[in-house]
């Protein structure tokens, strides 16, 4: 399957092995990340911690009352939108599109807490110390 280009610059192509799906998440300033509403402390939408590895700012399209907007906002990775709010969606990419060094500074934050929060290496050691924890507690455990 050939790769589709509509008029709006947005293109659909093929699925990718990973090392081109990481060189395009690099390669993308910004990543649209949505979350249904009802959703707000359910999930956290899976694509969130690839952008922030690759680097790219979020614009997140969700409650404000969300685990998403709170990732978004206390770490001034990119801008947060209410679903429906399609003023503020227009608002928001025209500040993107014609302020290049707040998108750089975000694009920044998001790649400093990628790697300081969700980096493999980190989750790994993360998990140890969960599983070490909870060896040891049923180790101490009195069986009667």
């Amino acid at each position: 399957m050939g790769e589709m280009k509509g008029s709006s610059g947005v293109s659909f192509g093929p699925n990718m092995v990973e090392s081109e799906w990481a060189f395009e998440l690099r390669r993308c300033p910004v990543a649209l990340v949505t979350l249904k509403a009802g959703a707000e402390h359910l999930v956290m939408p899976s694509k969130t911690y690839s952008a922030l590895l690759a680097g790219q700012a979020i614009l997140a399209v969700c409650a404000a009352d969300s685990d998403l907007a709170d990732l978004v906002n206390t770490n001034d990775l990119g801008w947060t939108i209410e679903p429906g709010d399609e003023d503020g969606f227009q608002k928001v990419l025209l500040s993107i599109a014609e302020n290049p060094e707040e998108v750089a500074l975000k694009r920044r934050n998001a790649a400093a807490v990628g790697r300081k929060a969700y980096e493999q290496g980190v989750l790994v050691k993360q998990w140890s110390s969960l599983l070490s924890e909870v060896v040891a507690s049923r180790e101490s455990e009195v069986i009667i």
